[in-house]
């Protein structure tokens, strides 16, 4: 009987400590690369999605500057300590016979928040005073503003820098914009 119970023991199958401790290392490594890759897949999908956020809120917004001051009657004006472009446009005409009547029907502001990092646009229509405040961009984090005039032309072209920065991602674009001054 000792006989019988030493076979039954040694036919005994199983792991020992040693390979279940290789089998658990082996297993850590794989969770630890698995969990890596899922953290820099969603990492990467982040950034993608901030940069497709930021090209959207600039062009938006060059969108709209651009059409507002080609539709300029007069060279746009930019105040430094506000933060703000002031454009004045003509759609109509007091007299139609006449060109030289032009009247300002609409004056738009673009404000530029700092503390928000939030750029508005307020159209006001002189004929009835009506206000529309729309929101154009968000995470703006610099407008910059340069009034170009050429010496051989009565007036020049409108240079806006924006910088739009959400979390590590940052864009610029440079808008070159020549404003339709009447000839008056």
């Amino acid at each position: 009987m000792k006989i019988k119970l030493l076979k039954y023991r040694q036919k005994q199958g199983g792991f020992t400590l040693v390979e279940l401790l290789v089998a658990l290392a082996i297993t850590g490594l794989i969770m630890a690369g698995l969990t890596t890759s899922v953290f820099q897949l969603f990492t990467i999908t982040q950034r993608s999605s901030d940069h497709m956020t930021i090209i959207r809120h600039l062009d938006i917004t060059s969108s709209w500057l651009s059409n507002d001051i080609q539709m300029a009657n007069e060279q746009p004006e930019w105040d430094s300590g506000t933060h703000t472009l002031t454009i004045r446009q003509t759609r109509s005409l007091a007299d139609p016979t006449d060109p030289e009547s032009a009247i300002t029907d609409y004056i738009i502001t673009y404000t530029y928040n700092t503390a928000t990092g939030t750029l508005t646009r307020t159209q006001l229509r002189l004929l009835d005073n009506s206000t529309q405040i729309s929101l154009i961009a968000e995470y703006v984090s610099g407008i910059m503003y340069e009034d170009e005039l050429a010496s051989n032309e009565q007036s020049g072209a409108v240079d806006i820098k924006i910088i739009i920065t959400l979390n590590t991602q940052t864009e610029e674009r440079i808008l070159h914009i020549k404003p339709r001054i009447s000839s008056t």
